[in-house]
Formats: structure tokens, C-alpha cells, sequence
């Protein structure tokens, strides 16, 4: 499986925060920092996030297959979704979408998969989809805990 190198991770990470975009902050991030799929991305909403001073979580409902699971956030993602939630019209509502652009809720692949080529152009990057963080996350997850493939199966619910 492909995954990102750290070097060009952080290559698309500085374009990413360069943008100043906080959704698509929040998105990258959370792709990352999980490495949830694209449609459990986009099937989220505010009240699936659990964000606490020292801890926190995102609820994936209808994962593939139908799986349930809660998936712990590292300290940096619960600080980029707790800014975006601060700008997020919805945020009082729990069952409002996570994800809104200009006209509404984002509700389809193509509009990620977009977001992500523009900031691989920015980064001067190869185009990346979406697939790709998840395996950069397994990926860094197994250098982080080698050998720990039942907790990455657990964060992930099967690559």
C-alpha cells in the first residue's frame, strides 16, 4: 500500500495550514490522525466528536460494513477540531453535519479527493487521494507500536 512519506507529509501539511482554511485543516488532520475512510469522513456528525481537555474521541456510526468504533484523537487533532467547531454555524446541533463548505453540508468523495489535489499541487506533491492518509496513518501507527497490528485493526476496523 502507498502511504506518504514523513517528508512529504509535511510537505502537504504546511500547504494544508498555509491554505488557512480550518475545515480542510480539520479534514487533513483527522484523515491523518485517524485514518477513518472518506465516507466515514463525510457521514460524521458534531455530536460523534468527544473533545476534552486531556482526552477525546470520534464515533465512526456506519463504518464498512456497518462496524461501530470509537477511535481516540491525538492532542493535535483535538486542537485543530476544537478551533473548527468555535466557527462551526451547526455546532450546537449534534446531528448537524460535520463538514459544510458555501452551499451546505459536504456530502461527496469528489469534493475531498478536490481539496487534497489542490493541496498536493500547493506542496508540489504527486496528487494524493484520500486512501493514501489512511495507509500513512496505518503506516506511522506500526513505526510508533511495532507489531501492534490488533490496535491498528482496532483504529482502523480492517485496511
Amino acid at each position: 500500500p502507498k502511504a506518504l512519506s514523513e517528508q512529504t507529509l509535511n510537505r502537504l501539511m504546511r500547504a494544508v495550514y498555509a491554505g488557512n482554511n480550518l475545515r480542510d485543516i480539520a479534514i487533513v488532520e483527522l484523515l491523518v490522525g485517524t485514518g477513518i475512510r472518506v465516507g466515514e469522513l463525510l457521514d460524521l456528525k458534531v455530536g460523534d466528536l468527544e473533545l476534552k481537555p486531556r482526552s477525546g474521541d470520534v464515533t465512526v456510526r456506519r463504518g464498512k460494513h456497518g462496524s461501530y468504533r470509537e477511535i481516540p484523537l491525538t492532542v493535535e487533532v483535538r486542537k485543530v477540531l476544537d478551533t473548527y467547531l468555535k466557527d462551526h454555524k451547526g455546532k450546537s446541533d449534534r446531528e448537524a453535519p460535520l463538514w459544510r463548505g458555501q452551499r451546505g453540508a459536504i456530502e461527496t468523495r469528489s469534493a475531498v479527493i478536490r481539496m487534497l489535489e489542490k493541496y498536493a499541487i500547493a506542496a508540489r506533491i504527486e496528487p494524493i487521494g484520500p486512501h493514501v492518509l489512511r495507509h500513512t496513518f496505518a503506516t506511522r501507527y506500526l513505526n510508533a507500536n511495532p507489531g501492534d497490528l490488533r490496535g491498528l485493526v482496532d483504529q482502523v476496523d480492517e485496511l
